[in-house]
């Protein structure tokens, strides 16, 4: 489960670094202009990922019991809540655009660049979600490489189509920033496209023609007793990033724009987590719901072993070289140090945030949202946020930077704890 999740997650990745290396030859104030957008972007990603946990679960441990005709009415409606949810945060989100940039720090000389690149992306959300949440729904029934399938063609396409609309090659216009994002909307729309026909086609989720709205609270109710938690929490990490982003700005320009593509570099670095956590999910999930606890157990002991090795790789291979990935991915002196200062000193706390990922998956399949949950309220409100303001006043960008190594080294101690507890401790079956 977890290897072709982690070919997919490189694709999808890719589009991100590609995006951030192409914008970076613009120039320093472009990059800024899309690192000030990442926030957002992790809230909608952290709603969406949130309601992927909620369908993963839900819909795993339907297919343990051998419940298929449940499992096709929650997809439908997990999809039809995702609508709803879309919808609602453009309606909310685009009259305060500018408002909303303007708390992060953005300056105006950034803000004609911000609105252009956000304005296309987010009349292309639908097209972010749709395949997140039909991902899951693949996993949930034990196919890995539907997905994989899928993000590798969307990363093909973003590929192709970043240089030609961001510098105008051949006949198309030189659109700049606002080119990469049209070239991810372009590119998800079309994975949206895909997943969708191919739930159908497989029998995975009703038709109209099948009471489509029948028990839709139901399922509602189950998807957000998992999902709200799971969305709320993914939102405090977009709002801590965004803390940490205004307070990144009191540096300067070239402070955000390290932070921003730092954070990019290590989206790409913790994916062996993403792929372990989202592949473990489902195969927890089914064994739960068949009431086989010790393959669930064993599960989780081999992935966070992995996630824990891992982390110890990434640290090393990013404190041994920082400059040399700093300046492949920005330019100027002073954006390379910043970046390689992040390079050097975050990854320090990648291996207790690889098993913190893991136990949160774990939790949410056995359907424990309120643990995971506490856990990662704690990491990012508890900790990593009065912590950076803290250490910014005494060591600058260097404090906000360890307050991060400090709170995933915290949380993940206490979640390896938590997680093996309640392993040992809750009922398996329909619980």
């Amino acid at each position: 489960m977890a290897g072709p999740m982690l070919v997919g997650l490189v694709s999808v990745m890719s589009m991100s670094i590609v995006d951030t290396y192409f914008v970076g030859q613009l120039g320093t104030l472009p990059l800024a202009a899309m690192s000030f957008s990442f926030p957002v972007i992790f809230f909608v990603g952290g709603v969406s990922t949130g309601l992927s946990t909620a369908a993963s679960s839900v819909i795993s441990r339907s297919v343990g019991r051998g419940d298929q005709r449940e499992a096709r009415r929650v997809t439908t409606h997990t999809l039809m809540l995702a609508l709803s949810l879309v919808v609602t945060l453009l309606a909310l989100g685009f009259p305060f655009m500018r408002s909303i940039f303007r708390l992060l720090g953005a300056t105006d000389e950034a803000m004609p660049l911000i609105v252009d690149y956000m304005t296309i992306w987010m009349f292309g959300m639908l097209f972010f979600v749709v395949p997140v949440l039909g991902s899951a729904t693949f996993r949930a029934r034990g196919d890995a490489k539907t997905p994989m399938f899928i993000m590798m063609g969307a990363s093909v396409v973003n590929f192709g189509l970043d240089p030609v609309l961001i510098f105008g090659l051949g006949p198309a216009p030189r659109l700049g920033i606002e080119g990469a994002a049209l070239a991810t909307a372009i590119s998800r729309g079309i994975a949206t496209v895909v997943t969708l026909g191919l739930l159908s086609r497989r029998d995975y989720m009703r038709t109209f023609g099948e009471g489509i709205v029948e028990r839709i609270w139901d399922s509602w109710r189950k998807l957000l007793r998992i999902g709200a938690p799971a969305a709320g929490t993914n939102v405090v990490v977009p709002v801590t990033s965004a803390i940490l982003t205004r307070l990144a700005s009191s540096f300067g320009e070239s402070a955000v724009a390290a932070y921003g593509a730092g954070t990019r570099l290590e989206s790409l670095a913790l994916l062996v987590f993403f792929a372990l956590s989202t592949g473990l999910s489902p195969v927890v999930g089914q064994n739960w719901g068949a009431g086989q606890r010790d393959r669930s157990i064993r599960a989780v002991g081999l992935s966070a072993a992995i996630a824990f090795g891992w982390g110890l790789i990434t640290w090393t291979a990013f404190g041994l070289a920082a400059h040399r990935w700093a300046r492949v991915f920005v330019e100027g002196a002073d954006t390379v140090e910043r970046l390689a200062l992040f390079l050097v000193i975050v990854p320090a706390g990648y291996a207790a945030q690889g098993i913190f990922l893991v136990g949160n998956a774990a939790l949410n399949a056995i359907d424990r949202p309120v643990p995971a949950a506490s856990l990662s309220l704690y990491r990012t409100v508890g900790l990593t946020a009065p912590l950076a303001w803290i250490g910014s006043h005494w060591f600058g960008l260097a404090g906000i930077f360890g307050s991060i190594v400090v709170a995933n080294l915290t949380v993940g101690l206490a979640t390896a704890a938590i997680t093996y507890y309640l392993l040992h401790e809750v009922p398996t079956g329909k619980a």
